[in-house]
């Protein structure tokens, strides 16, 4: 009894000690490597991890996935493991996880590959399976704000995988710029697709062009092309005019139109 006991008491001040450590950092969290380190000299590795899954399990702190800080002596920008003051808001969250919630969000925190919180989905499913949870409702199974579903690279292969979100996509400057990132990426496709688009126009203006050897209309063109003049169009014509194979002509009848040009050889282009 007495050996128990003394176990107990030694535990219960190892997790004394990891919440005192937290608690001193403004944003209450931590390596879990520094805080092993930092308590290797007063106990055992055995008691430190276990005084770690008892405070997990009593959602005093949780375990999540951060870059280190730049004063840590970590690899700053590789993602690793930290030990995390949990709020009463992110303690009622977990605890209004299903149990089939909860089990999933465990076996990503066990996950210790090359990515920390990175766990195939097939090995998810043969896990839960095995403590008796349905396939079928795990295809529906989401934790908003801490998992999500990603693909991995093993051995050459692409898999699909479940992945404990890294508190720093959490913030608010990781969402302001990937929202700049992807306006950007937005801008450029647009832009893109406008090039695409004035470029294939001014194509189908060439083909109307060189069907007419008399000249055409401009409203003939446009209506060659089944739309209304956009505001593009104008892009369109100047392109299709840039090597002078058609020219600007006034027709007939004073509709403005285009001809194909006599003294055109495309060798000189």
């Amino acid at each position: 009894m007495g050996g128990i006991l003394d176990l107990s008491t030694s535990i219960e001040e190892v997790e004394e000690s990891i919440l005192r450590m937290l608690e001193n950092e403004s944003n209450g969290q931590l390596p879990r490597s520094l805080v092993e380190n930092n308590l290797s000299s007063q106990y055992s590795i055995g008691h430190v991890n276990g005084a770690i899954t008892n405070l997990i399990n009593k959602l005093a702190i949780d375990l999540v996935v951060d870059c280190p800080s730049d004063d840590s002596e970590l690899d700053s920008g590789r993602p690793c493991w930290h030990l995390k003051i949990l709020s009463i808001e992110e303690k009622q969250e977990i605890r209004d996880l299903s149990p089939m919630a909860l089990g999933l969000l465990r076996i990503v925190q066990e996950a210790d590959g090359v990515f920390p919180g990175e766990t195939p989905i097939k090995e998810v499913r043969d896990r839960l399976a095995a403590k008796g949870f349905s396939n079928d409702d795990l295809d529906w199974m989401d934790i908003p704000n801490r998992i999500r579903r990603t693909k991995a690279t093993c051995d050459g292969k692409s898999i699909h995988c479940f992945m404990l979100i890294p508190e720093y996509e959490k913030t608010e400057e990781y969402k302001r710029t990937m929202e700049e990132m992807h306006e950007e990426f937005s801008r450029k496709e647009d832009f893109r697709m406008y090039i695409a688009d004035i470029h294939d126009l001014a194509h189908g203006i060439l083909e109307a062009v060189r069907a007419s050897p008399e000249g055409i209309s401009k409203k003939d063109i446009i209506k060659q092309l089944f739309m209304d003049e956009p505001d593009y169009l104008k892009d369109a014509f100047r392109i299709a005019t840039e090597e002078n194979e058609i020219l600007p002509v006034v027709l007939d009848g004073g509709e403005e139109g285009y001809r194909l040009n006599p003294t055109f050889h495309e060798e000189d282009f």
